[in-house]
């Protein structure tokens, strides 16, 4: 395969990636709506229901970031490697919240539970904002890329 042949290759699996973590994200805000919905109306025992199954797609999410997107971004735009560090660091705070979320409503602490989730979320949302900013900045130097 040749040069011209491997950065366009490149480039359709970082927009293909791209397209997928838009995607994965929005069904993240699904489950968070459950999750939501269970913490607020329907008690302790759907709200640890819901916080599994949100627990289940963030972690299929983050392994996946993990996994596919961070080395992609890592062997692609080394430069983005220590924003790629602060994101896997990230990863595990959340994993860490979902721990306490899970903790709490072990012992049955719905209003602890529920303070927990929003601040997991807004840990998830800057988060996400972080990771938006990496792939904007990815896409931006893919287009410029194509255009040269």
């Amino acid at each position: 395969m040749s040069v011209g042949e491997q950065e366009s290759t490149a480039s359709q699996t970082l927009g293909q990636a791209i397209e997928r973590w838009w995607r994965e994200h929005g069904d993240l805000d699904y489950q968070v709506g459950a999750v939501v919905h269970a913490l607020t109306q329907r008690g302790v025992a759907a709200a640890s229901a819901a916080i599994e199954d949100f627990a289940s797609a963030l972690e299929d999410h983050l392994g996946v970031e993990e996994e596919v997107y961070f080395p992609l971004i890592e062997r692609l735009a080394p430069e983005h490697t220590p924003a790629v560090q602060r994101a896997r660091l990230a990863h595990l705070e959340l994993r860490d919240g979902i721990d306490e979320l899970r903790e709490q409503l072990m012992h049955g602490e719905l209003m602890p539970a529920r303070r927990s989730f929003t601040a997991l979320l807004a840990r998830l949302r800057s988060h996400e904002e972080m990771e938006g900013r990496i792939i904007a900045d990815l896409a931006r130097s893919s287009c410029a890329e194509i255009s040269h």
